[in-house]
């Protein structure tokens, strides 16, 4: 088995990172939360969520309205159902923490509360019976897969410059990127 690995060796996916600063100046080139399509509202949200959260796009998928809880500048999704990082043995690991995202106010244009509150107004005529928060943008409008989230942040990535064929949506996670990552969040709370 030595000999094996010694062929084939486990290396890490990645040996570089992608600064999301990229991603963000992207971002903030797109029109003002109001005049935004609903393909582009989807997008620069989902992005800005899995940046922010660094969760899987199964756990993105797996936000609800339901689950969520709002205050002034500040939303607030509990998840309860069963994730790829659940713990059978329940204790602490049984459930994924709540995800908290909260107000970004020096720049409008990064703020996924307001990003929020405009998808959540602008698709609750769309979602008929659905209580999943993201949808598709297009018809017929239903929940939304990992796989389609997925496809939206590698798609905006692309748009960005950022080379998707180097470069997976997972890599929006802090373990794959973490140095870059804490910058971004360091630069979002230097800001405030």
């Amino acid at each position: 088995m030595s000999g094996l690995f010694n062929q084939k060796p486990a290396l890490p996916r990645y040996t570089e990172t992608w600064n999301p600063q990229i991603v963000l100046n992207h971002l903030k080139t797109y029109p003002t939360t109001g005049n935004l399509s609903l393909k582009q509202l989807t997008q620069k949200l989902v992005m800005l969520m899995a940046l922010l959260s660094a969760q899987r796009t199964q756990t993105l998928q797996k936000l609800s309205l339901e689950e969520m809880s709002a205050s002034p500048g500040k939303y607030i999704f509990h998840i309860s159902s069963l994730l790829k990082q659940t713990s059978a043995k329940g204790g602490q690991n049984r459930h994924l923490f709540p995800i908290t995202f909260t107000s970004y106010n020096v720049d409008k244009r990064l703020c996924v509360v307001e990003l929020l509150t405009a998808y959540i107004e602008r698709t609750a005529s769309l979602r008929k019976s659905t209580k999943q928060l993201l949808i598709c943008y297009v018809v017929p409008h239903g929940p939304a897969s990992k796989d389609t989230i997925s496809r939206w942040i590698r798609q905006t990535m692309k748009d960005a410059g950022i080379d998707t064929s180097v470069f997976k949506p997972h890599s929006t996670r802090p373990r794959v990127q973490q140095r870059q990552l804490l910058k971004l969040l360091m630069y979002l709370f230097m800001r405030l």
